[in-house]
């Protein structure tokens, strides 16, 4: 006689029953995972979003002043020959927005006069004869207007730190005047 192993059908039900739960188990859980990162990495996404924006305003917020000063000082810039005149514009503008630590105005023939904030001291110097420097001029004609650049000197406290420059070229009945004024943070 043979005998049939038979599976009970207690055991077929709870063991589908069984496997058909982890599935749908298994299902929710991928789901739950995979909108749970989604989620958070929108949320990274927003903050970081917002910590741009902020960083944004607050830089805005440090720069639009020195923006407005070199605006303000450019335009009553008339007469180059003698840049000892801008002084006490200058160390007011110095004053008035402690965000800037220096000035320079160049006229297109290299002479130069830059103020600093601290030590408040003026320099004269003719950088007619540097290179880099009459090239670097010759760009910034070629590129106009005004605009944040980076500085031309090399000294402290302004030498590392990014400058606003106005680039102002006009002909005049006794010639070119053309001038550069940068104020640097």
């Amino acid at each position: 006689m043979t005998h049939k192993f038979r599976i009970p059908i207690t055991t077929i039900t709870v063991f589908g029953a069984s496997i058909l739960l982890t599935v749908t188990v298994g299902i929710v859980l991928y789901l739950g995972f995979n909108q749970a990162a989604k989620s958070t990495r929108q949320l990274w996404a927003d903050q970081a979003g917002s910590l741009i924006n902020a960083m944004e305003q607050s830089l805005e917020f440090q720069l639009k002043p020195i923006r407005y000063q070199a605006q303000w000082i450019a335009k009553d810039i008339h007469d180059l020959s003698n840049l000892a005149i801008f002084d006490d514009t200058v160390f007011g503008a110095l004053a008035a927005t402690p965000q800037v630590a220096g000035a320079v105005i160049v006229t297109a023939d290299g002479r130069s006069r830059r103020w600093l904030r601290n030590p408040r001291k003026i320099i004269d110097e003719d950088w007619s004869n540097r290179p880099e420097i009459m090239q670097w001029l010759d760009s910034v004609k070629d590129q106009g207007g005004a605009s944040w650049r980076a500085p031309i000197w090399a000294e402290q406290p302004v030498g590392s730190q990014p400058c606003y420059t106005i680039y102002r070229y006009a002909t005049r009945q006794g010639g070119s005047l053309a001038h550069l004024l940068r104020l640097c943070r």
